[in-house]
């Protein structure tokens, strides 16, 4: 395992999902949402770099696409479409992108007609002649002349404030009479200034035709949504909203190589003069999920579960879906709906199935290249299930789902007639009943032969299975046949399980047990264990019962060979086995050592003199 997985691993903060499409070394992290600043910890991960915009762009030219947002080093939002899908990204195909950060600002100026608009800095009048140059430069703009006030006067602009012009007059613009506006003269009228201050007439050339301009930092870096309105209002102006974008010609003003500028609701990405208007994301630490760089990783696509692939054509068994969105089952693999050509092809190609499945044209289809019942009853070949439209029958198979045992019943037309599929769900309601599923209908006993409506469309019940001879397709959910030509052939193989481990852990085992066995016995090796030397003592009454005569056992402790049992001082009586008591029994020794006092001897055991 590679050292920064490990850290990952065990460094709290630092987790290391799995993925699973590679396309050109490009893959995304989707089981974790990072901020931007978090997103090459991530891909630190997989020994792996941040991916850049044009890696995509590389890697969906190969098919790869994915359905989350996912972060780049352009610190920008990417999806990557390589076909349609309403689900993800409204159909769009392409490297998608939506934008936290712009490099400029739509600013929208107020009472500006032919490009001249007026400065004010306070209610009172406190700009000097001096000033205007200055102040007009402030706002990206150039001291306003006479004549292009005048243009602006004949355009319809006027104020009722006075205001300097490069020439050094002091004008005031009327186009109505107003008696509070130079006492209601009429025209370009030139005031004096009162004390040397009044206001400034600027002129931007690409407001002659606009009310909108663009504006940039200083530093030419990206901004944020805060840092865009912040810069509109060094201006004394607003954020454009979208109405506004919408309905001037902003290309005008846009600088070439401009891509991506903030309006009031978003972002507004250009290329090739058309404008995409993204919404803005409202927080500033957004979370996503990131897409990773690894040149040295293999190519690998995951298209289905079952690795059962020929000619392209594969069944996407795990999703049932109606007709209409089957198509949109094979887009999110990469690949379309198949078609019946391309089915028999891979037919040709040693493929088979035992599910009817969608392909294009409205049509259900089972491959089979050898016979069951179970699949499709027997029958060989590219096997269709025609609709219902043209087929009849007179019976309904309903089940009552509330009863306690559940039950399926035949039900005719009262009339004996042909019905629809519509018609026997109503004879079926109308009994307090359901019309029955196939799985239902295969899990009762009906007899062979049966045959009725159902939910799926016309049923036949057979000796193991229920066949349908047509299909109702608006009631019809079923998998997919689709098509990807770069998919190479997979065939199953049959599993056979691996039972190496089971035989190594047993003969651990066996061997365990041998090594405990093997050192018990040399641990007790020449160690003797002395039990019960000593034999019990009997009591008084305790007699000798034996099926046979009494035999005097012979002593193993004399090994000396001086003593020998003697016939002569057995009495007869010990043969009686209930009146001889070990106790009254005489001596069986030699007489002669009967004077020996220093040691006695008695028929049971040894004792010494002293105990004696």
């Amino acid at each position: 395992m590679d050292l920064p997985l490990i850290f990952g691993l065990l460094i709290p903060g630092i987790i290391c999902e799995t993925y699973t499409t590679v396309v050109s070394g490009v893959f995304q992290v989707t089981d974790v949402n990072a901020t931007y600043a978090n997103a090459p910890e991530i891909c630190d991960c997989y020994n792996a770099t941040l991916a850049t915009a044009d890696q995509l762009e590389t890697a969906v030219a190969k098919k790869f696409q994915t359905c989350k947002w996912g972060w780049v080093q352009e610190k920008q939002l990417m999806m990557v479409r390589a076909f349609g899908d309403e689900a993800c990204a409204q159909n769009t195909t392409g490297v998608l992108k939506r934008y936290i950060e712009a490099e400029g600002v739509f600013c929208y100026k107020r009472n500006v007609l032919k490009g001249v608009f007026q400065v004010s800095i306070a209610e009172k009048y406190n700009l000097m002649l001096e000033d205007g140059e200055k102040v007009c430069q402030g706002l990206n703009a150039t001291f306003a002349t006479e004549v292009q006030l005048t243009d602006a006067f004949e355009a319809g602009y006027e104020t009722c404030r006075t205001g300097w012009v490069k020439e050094g007059k002091n004008l005031l613009p009327r186009r109505t009479s107003n008696p509070k506006c130079a006492n209601g003269k009429i025209g370009i009228v030139a005031v004096k200034a009162m004390d040397g201050f009044s206001d400034v007439f600027c002129f931007r050339n690409e407001l002659i035709n606009s009310t909108i301009y663009s504006a940039f930092p200083a530093l030419k870096t990206k901004i944020n949504y805060t840092e865009a309105t912040d810069l509109c209002s060094s201006f004394r102006d607003l954020l454009a909203v979208r109405e506004q974008i919408q309905a001037e010609n902003i290309f005008a003003s846009v600088p070439r190589g401009s891509t991506t500028i903030w309006y009031q609701n978003g972002i507004a990405a250009i290329k090739d003069q058309t404008l995409d208007l993204q919404p803005r994301l409202n927080d500033v630490n957004i979370t996503a999920p990131v897409y990773c760089y690894d040149p040295l990783a293999r190519d690998y696509i995951p298209y289905i579960k079952e690795k059962i692939v020929a000619s392209g054509v594969y069944q996407v068994e795990d999703t049932l879906v109606n007709y209409r969105n089957a198509d949109g089952i094979c887009r999110r693999r990469n690949a379309t709906l198949a078609n019946l050509a391309q089915v028999k092809a891979a037919y040709d190609n040693k493929y088979q199935t035992c599910k009817w499945s969608w392909v294009q044209n409205e049509t259900l289809v089972m491959v089979r290249l050898y016979s069951d019942e179970l699949c499709g009853n027997f029958q060989l070949g590219v096997l269709q299930l025609p609709p219902c439209d043209n087929f009849k029958e007179t019976r309904a198979i309903c089940i009552d789902r509330n009863a306690k045992n559940v039950n399926l019943y035949i039900i005719y037309h009262p009339n004996q007639t042909d019905i629809t599929h519509t018609e026997a769900s109503d004879i079926c309601l109308n009994h307090g009943y359901s019309i029955a599923s196939k799985a239902e209908i295969e899990s009762h006993w009906l007899p062979q032969g049966t045959k009725g409506w159902c939910q799926e469309g016309i049923a036949q019940t057979r000796n193991k299975t229920t066949d349908l001879l047509c299909v109702n397709y608006m009631n019809f959910t079923a998998p997919v046949y689709c098509y990807d030509p770069q998919v190479p052939d997979q065939f199953r193989t049959e599993y056979k399980e691996d039972t190496t481990w089971r035989k190594i852990t047993m003969c651990c085992i066996l061997a365990g047990i041998f090594v405990i066995l093997l050192c018990a016995a040399l641990f007790m090796k020449g160690n003797q264990f002395k039990c019960c030397h000593d034999d019990k003592h009997s009591t008084s009454n305790e007699t000798v019962q034996s099926n046979t005569s009494y035999i005097l056992p012979t002593p193993t402790w004399n090994t000396t060979g001086s003593y020998q049992p003697m016939k002569e001082v057995l009495d007869p009586k010990y043969h009686n086995l209930y009146r001889s008591s070990i106790k009254n029994r005489l001596p069986v020794i030699q007489p002669a050592t009967l004077d020996d006092k220093s040691r006695g001897y008695d028929n049971l055991s040894y004792i010494t003199a002293d105990e004696e």
